[in-house]
Formats: structure tokens, sequence, C-alpha cells
């Protein structure tokens, strides 16, 4: 479903506030589309803080100790820095995380497939901490399961999955991550992907995802003038993590993509 957003004060307007939280309620995914520019992501921080006020969700948190709640993904270049943006402390680095260039960057987050639930449950899985979301140099993984304990959602099994960052720490816990990565290969889960081309996602284009109903991924992008924006909100913890640190996994995202063309 695609929503337009005509002007900037829509996103004061209670009805549509209302609106996009229901579809991401019944859904899960909504792709809105701007009607004016705004270059300084004005119309998400204010959705963001309308959905906290009317309907409860959280607030982001900075997603590392030196950047704020939004954070730009860009071409990667030898001595670029990290940029920052709108509600955020400009502390640039050197360098960037995988996440925050535009190299590939493989299937990620949340996403059930049949099998192995019990397995996936326990935390018998190493999740490091990505570099972008470090905020204390002391705590750089989590011990933790990938499938939040079936008991505790029953109608709506919650899975994270990010393949570059997951190490099983048993035998039956390897054997589980490789039948649930040979499951998205799987004839009804290929079906029900959603392929999103430039030519879909113009310059202020937004894409909202529940990423722990959608799994979710990206390839390279070729144009150097097209960017991604990112913001994440509303966090929840999963059931299983260990004291070694206090990384949450995170229930809605929120994603848009400027083009310069």
């Amino acid at each position: 479903f695609e929503l337009e957003a005509p002007t900037l004060g829509i996103s004061s307007d209670l009805a549509h506030v209302d609106f996009i939280n229901s579809r991401l309620i019944a859904d899960g995914i909504l792709k809105i589309r701007l009607r004016f520019s705004d270059e300084k992501s004005q119309y998400l921080e204010q959705i963001i803080r309308q959905l906290h006020t009317n309907h409860g969700h959280g607030l982001p948190i900075t997603h590392s100790a030196s950047r704020g709640w939004f954070w730009d993904v860009r071409p990667t270049t030898p001595f670029q820095q990290s940029t920052t943006s709108a509600s955020s402390s400009a502390m640039p680095t050197s360098t960037q995380a995988r996440s925050e260039t535009m190299e590939d960057f493989p299937w990620h987050t949340d996403f059930l497939i049949a099998g192995y639930k019990y397995t996936l449950s326990r935390p018998d899985f190493r999740i490091e901490v990505p570099p972008e979301f470090t905020k204390n140099r002391n705590e750089r993984y989590i011990i933790s399961s990938l499938l939040q304990e079936p008991s505790l959602t029953p109608m709506n099994p919650q899975l994270r999955f990010r393949q570059d960052i997951i190490t099983p720490l048993t035998t039956n816990a390897t054997k589980a991550l490789q039948e649930l990565k040979a499951g998205f290969n799987r004839i009804e889960v290929q079906k029900a992907i959603l392929h999103l081309t430039p030519e879909l996602l113009p310059k202020g284009s937004i894409i909202l995802i529940d990423n722990r109903r959608w799994l979710h991924a990206r390839n390279g992008v070729k144009d150097p003038k097209r960017h991604l924006r990112r913001v994440r909100w509303d966090a929840a913890p999963f059931t299983s993590e260990t004291p070694s640190t206090k990384n949450k996994t995170w229930r809605n995202r929120l994603d848009v993509i400027r083009s310069g063309r």
C-alpha cells in the first residue's frame, strides 16, 4: 500500500498518523511518497513523535555512541566521514560500518520459517554488536537466541537474523541455523518476496518496516547521488539475552531512500 504525504503539515494530522499506525499493525510495512522536499527529514521526525504521543511507540535512541536518531548510507571512499542529521550530535569518524555504505547488504533481520523452533529459541548463539551500534567498547557481543520463545508469542513468533554477525555455539544450533538459511530459498518464500526497484522508489520515498515481521535486505547502490537515510524506533528487548550486554532488537524500522537524480 502506498500513502501520499502532500505537505509537511500532514505529519501533524491525527488521521494521517492513525492510518500509518493501523497499516503497521495490519501489514507491518508501508510505503510513503513525499510530494515536497524534505532534506532535513522533518516529516520523519514528526511522524515518529506523533506515533510516540498517540500510539505509545518508543522514541528512537542513538544508534551508537557517536550518532543520533538518523544516519545516512553513502558510498565508501578512503577518507569519507560518516554524517549525521536531524536530532543528532555530530561526532564524525573516519570509517563506515557496512550498513552505512552502498555495498551489498545481505539478508538481514527478522522472518519466521518452519522448523527448528526450539533450538532457535535457545540462547545458543553469539551475536556480535555491529560497529554502527557499538556504544561501549567492552560490549562486543551478546549470547542469545534468534527466535523469541514460542510460548511468549505463539500467534506472532518473532525472529532476528543478520547472517554476518551470528555464530552458533552448539552442534544443534549450527544445524538449525543452516536450516533457517536454506528455508529462504524455498519456493513459497521466494513467492512472498517484494522487490522494490529504484523505479518504485524515486526521491522522497519512505519505507516503514516492522523488522520482526519482515526479512529485508538491499543490494549495492550504483548511483553515488542516491542514498538511504535510516532511523529505528520502538525498541523491544529479546527475552533470552545474557547480562554480557544490554543490546536490544527493534520492532519498527523506518527507511528513507532519497535520490539526487
